[in-house]
């Protein structure tokens, strides 16, 4: 699961999609196209090149092609 905040509102949302892979310390970022973006991350068998997008009107993860590099740690941001 996961918390968004809507800055229209300024209230939090709960999301009970789940990750087609389960993760930590990934990087998050909304997409203009209304699509929440996590790539890389960390889990017990190490680091992750993942990346999957969030449909917030469905409710949905999806995944998408590898970033082909593993990450840890890393930061996210608007993309406009």
């Amino acid at each position: 699961t996961m918390e968004m905040l809507d800055p229209r509102t300024n209230a939090w949302q709960l999301s009970t999609a789940k990750l087609n892979v389960g993760r930590h310390y990934n990087a998050a970022a909304w997409g203009p196209d209304g699509w929440l973006y996590a790539a890389g991350a960390f889990r017990h068998t190490g680091q992750l090149d993942v990346v999957e997008r969030y449909d917030p009107r469905a409710d949905k993860w999806e995944p998408l092609a590898s970033i082909g590099t593993e990450v840890k740690f890393s930061a996210g941001t608007f993309l406009f």
